[in-house]
């Protein structure tokens, strides 16, 4: 009977111990945080994410927050728990703005150094990344959307995450065809939550006497819409949604009684030149936190071999399928 008593007593002794901390004592180096501080743009909060990687495992520590030596959060937790909570600071108001985080966090009773991380958070830089006559660029934007840190007492380590584009198009050159396409266009983002539906097609040229936007004197607006393809790799999709004026032989985008009823790919009119060089830009424009405009620059060549008075040539058959172009009688195209 008294052995049955003993071996109950010692059970519900390892009960108890299991289900509290067993007290290790005061603390004898730093506790060990990681985490990381994410970038939202302008006028959201900025989360802080932390958690403890070393320490005692229930204590009480208070975690205080400088943002450009201002304290804007001052609270206990204990240590298990830390993860369990986001801590956020106010949000950047314009572009460029720089806040100085200053991250604080040691036990109650100080026995040790306090841990200490600081980091210069920027806010979105509204940045332009173009390329220049290449059939493939890169773009990193240097302005990070989060750091990763791990901090004991004075020592801290940081990763640092950036948004990046990828972009790749074939040279376009042609011979034998106006309709200007892109099969083999593609734009990837990478560390960014947009989801692309269009981009601006920019063509230095002016298509007189047709109702596509020219502006500020300089180029010829149009959008291009995008297909997602794969997990945030897009391309463009070539739609045939002009017209061509049978008088004229000028594109459009609306209908009038001049243009013809089938529906094309853009083309470039005769009337611009047999053998010219088009300058274009392709504009993806505020990406990311950052609000950033990543524009590929390339150049269109189109070279054409007319039979006859050039005047002459025009209307669909001039434009579809890559067809030799074919005289037509009694048509002044201008």
């Amino acid at each position: 009977m008294l052995n049955s008593f003993v071996k109950l007593l010692m059970t519900s002794i390892l009960l108890f111990q299991n289900s509290v901390s067993v007290e290790e004592g005061p603390a004898t180096e730093p506790i060990t945080i990681s985490g990381y501080i994410k970038q939202t743009g302008l006028n959201n909060n900025i989360p802080i994410y932390l958690k403890m990687d070393e320490g005692h495992p229930y204590a009480f520590v208070y975690i205080k927050v400088f943002v450009n030596d201002e304290l804007v959060i001052n609270v206990e937790e204990i240590t298990k728990y830390i993860s369990t909570g986001v801590y956020e600071i106010n949000g950047f108001t314009y572009e460029d703005e720089i806040k100085n985080v200053r991250i604080e966090i040691n036990y109650l009773e100080e026995n040790v150094a306090t841990s200490i991380c600081e980091i210069n958070l920027k806010g979105p830089s509204f940045s332009k990344h173009q390329s220049y006559y290449t059939n493939s660029f890169v773009a990193t934007e240097t302005n990070p959307i989060q750091i990763d840190f791990t901090f004991k007492g004075e020592n801290a380590n940081f990763t640092y995450i950036h948004e990046h584009v990828a972009i790749t198009n074939n040279y376009y050159s042609s011979t034998s065809t106006r309709f200007v396409l892109f099969p083999d266009f593609s734009i990837s983002l990478y560390n960014m939550e947009d989801k692309l539906e269009f981009c601006e097609l920019r063509l230095f040229c002016k298509f007189e006497d047709s109702d596509l936007l020219y502006k500020y004197s300089s180029y010829t607006s149009i959008d291009l819409p995008l297909i997602e393809v794969s997990e945030n790799k897009y391309k463009i999709i070539d739609e045939y949604r002009f017209y061509i004026n049978n008088k004229t032989g000028m594109i459009y985008e609306k209908q009038t009684y001049e243009c013809d009823d089938e529906l094309l790919p853009l083309f470039i009119p005769l009337s611009l030149g047999n053998n010219i060089t088009i300058s274009y830009e392709l504009h993806f424009s505020n990406l990311g936190l950052n609000y950033s405009d990543y524009i590929f620059t390339g150049q269109y060549n189109f070279y054409t071999s007319l039979i006859g008075d050039n005047t002459q040539f025009g209307s669909i058959l001039s434009y579809k399928y890559e067809q030799i172009f074919k005289e037509l009688e009694g048509i002044t195209y201008a």
